[in-house]
């Protein structure tokens, strides 16, 4: 039996789907202070794709499934 507390008011919203390149103030600058117009396209769809439900998806299922450490075959071989 699950019983309610209290109601938990610190913390954040869900991120997603959000855009990187909006909360990174010093890119930003960055891109606008080297007036690169095609790095600003590209960073802008890049930010899009990164921020993104799928990717997001395919980041929570990476943290599901560590990385193991194969360092012989099944014959004891390297």
């Amino acid at each position: 039996m699950i019983r309610e507390t209290h109601t938990v008011t610190n913390q954040p919203k869900p991120l997603h789907p959000f855009n990187p390149l909006d909360i990174d103030l010093s890119l930003q600058d960055a891109l606008a202070r080297e007036k690169d117009a095609w790095g600003i396209n590209q960073c802008r769809e890049f930010a899009v794709l990164a921020g993104s439900e799928e990717a997001l998806e395919h980041a929570e299922r990476a943290a599901r499934n560590q990385p193991r450490l194969h360092t012989h075959d099944r014959f004891g071989s390297k």
